[in-house]
């Protein structure tokens, strides 16, 4: 009971934004933009993967709605004056870009005032995903209930395959999103020493295939391995070669660390897009990955040199590790170049989208 009067009091003070401050941003916003696209506020790491998405496909025109992790702060009153002033604003297009069970009320409320605004919504999840979270498929169960309801125009998958699945399925209206890498990164640019650092900065989900990629990257000699979290790596007896960081206040400070390494790996057994892949290669830090999200389709080259086929050998991905330090340069060279490229390819997928 006590825990939860301090996390009231937390919320309220910290993080809660007046109804009449959230009015004023949005006015704000429609004055630079017809579009809105509206994204859940971060929570420590919790969401960051998504926000950090939406700015970078709508860096001028996205919004947050305030929230604590996943759970909805704004009683059903507030939810529906929020609702009808985004209604009444009258964006010709509302993108919800991330899902929580409250965005069903925000959704139902704007389309019913304003049946003339397009309503869209970009999914960040994906098949896999829904094994380790029971809630996810009753969240994608009411997002394709949306869409066929006609509540939700059109539903962006970020996951390779999706679309074509729903759409097969369920007849569901829908397209691929490739998400777009801030190019602003590059003033992060890759700064090495002459330690072999070598980056395994995910979590410990069992998708993301973390203590093979330990593992791999031990072997390979004198490195340093830098890590968000010791998640119980002592049967390796190697603690004195990991350099644990933990989550980090800033995603500036975040990137700044992702720069200074040798090689990153991210060879996680499914994923949906794998942004942190891409923001390595963009800031000239080869990184490894699995052939599960589509990111390395278009350039033989580094699907040669990065995507590692037997990912849960932790052998097959030490050898990739030592292929990719030899011919580093040339990797990043490679990887800062078709970033751009991805970029271009995201920004089509948007405009297709939105408008077709």
């Amino acid at each position: 009971m006590l825990y939860k009067i301090k996390e009231k009091i937390y919320i309220k003070k910290n993080i809660k934004v007046k109804i009449d401050e959230l009015f004023r941003r949005l006015q704000d916003l429609r004055k630079k933009s017809e579009i809105i696209a509206i994204c859940p506020s971060t929570s420590g790491n919790s969401w960051q993967g998504v926000l950090t998405a939406t700015l970078g496909l709508f860096p001028n025109c996205t919004f947050q709605i305030p929230q604590h992790f996943s759970n909805c702060i704004y009683s059903d009153k507030e939810l529906n004056l929020i609702s009808r002033k985004i209604a009444g604003l009258k964006f010709s297009k509302i993108i919800f870009s991330g899902y929580c069970f409250y965005f069903s009320k925000l959704i139902k409320e704007i389309k019913k005032i304003n049946t003339k605004s397009e309503v869209f919504l970009i999914y960040h999840g994906s098949f896999a995903s829904s094994s380790e979270n029971t809630s996810n498929p009753v969240l994608l169960k009411e997002i394709l209930d949306l869409e066929s309801d006609n509540y939700i125009n059109k539903i962006g998958f970020v996951k390779k395959g999706m679309s074509e699945s729903f759409r097969k399925i369920r007849g569901t209206n829908s397209s691929h999103i490739t998400l777009l890498t801030d190019l602003n990164l590059t003033k992060h640019k890759s700064k090495v020493d002459n330690v072999i650092r070598i980056g395994v900065l995910t979590h410990d989900h069992y998708r993301k295939n973390i203590h093979n990629q330990i593992a791999a990257a031990l072997m390979v000699n004198n490195s340093v391995i830098h890590i968000k979290k010791n998640y119980n790596y002592q049967y390796f007896k190697s603690d004195n070669r990991f350099c644990v960081q933990p989550f980090f206040e800033s995603i500036d400070d975040f990137y700044k660390s992702l720069a200074k390494m040798t090689i990153n790996t991210y060879v996680s057994f499914s994923e949906c897009w794998g942004q942190l892949i891409t923001e390595s290669l963009l800031l000239g830090v080869p990184c490894l990955a699995a052939n599960n999200s589509g990111i390395f389709d278009g350039n033989d080259f580094l699907r040669e040199k990065l995507i590692v086929n037997e990912f849960d050998d932790s052998n097959s991905i030490y050898k990739k590790i030592m292929a990719a330090i030899e011919c580093r340069n040339e990797i990043s060279d490679e990887g800062i170049s078709y970033v751009k490229i991805l970029n271009n390819l995201s920004k089509d997928n948007i405009k297709k989208f939105l408008y077709h």
